[in-house]
């Protein structure tokens, strides 16, 4: 059940970079990002996996998010949440989420609770913001720590 929930919670995270990678138009971050994506796809979270592994490639998604500045488009995202300056930008992103997960379900196929009812939106955009504050907090020396406590804990 736990390893269920982790791997749950890492692919709405993995949606949440997917969304922020798309304000790129640098075409080698956003290879860069389809690399590291694959990279987990690749192993189907099949029962062998370990979390040595699981650890690696958050500490990759820590590197890639450092290198590229993603935290700062979370961050401005973030800002404009909670002082409700342009909530296009937030629209733009939730949409942007829902749209990567609902088109791309054979890839997140941890997270199938998801679905497209109005209820279930509102738990949807709060896993997108919560990710949104993960991913600003990367950067930080502590950042893996607290990505890791928010995975393994309910």
């Amino acid at each position: 059940m736990k390893k269920e929930i982790f791997l749950k919670k890492l692919d709405l995270l993995t949606i949440s970079l997917e969304a922020l990678i798309l304000y790129y138009t640098n075409k080698n971050i956003i290879n860069e990002f389809y690399k590291l994506r694959n990279d987990l796809r690749i192993k189907k979270y099949n029962e062998e996996q370990n979390f040595i592994f699981l650890l690696e490639y958050l500490n990759k998604i820590k590197k890639f998010i450092a290198d590229n500045y993603i935290n700062n488009i979370a961050i401005k995202i973030i800002e404009n949440y909670t002082h409700n300056k342009q909530l296009e930008i937030i629209d733009q992103y939730v949409l942007k989420f829902h749209y990567i997960y609902f088109r791309n379900k054979k890839y997140y196929s941890n997270y199938k609770s998801l679905k497209s009812s109005q209820t279930e939106k509102i738990a949807i955009n709060e896993n997108a913001i919560v990710n949104l504050y993960l991913i600003s907090k990367l950067k930080n020396f502590k950042g893996v720590y607290i990505l890791l406590n928010y995975l393994i804990n309910d």
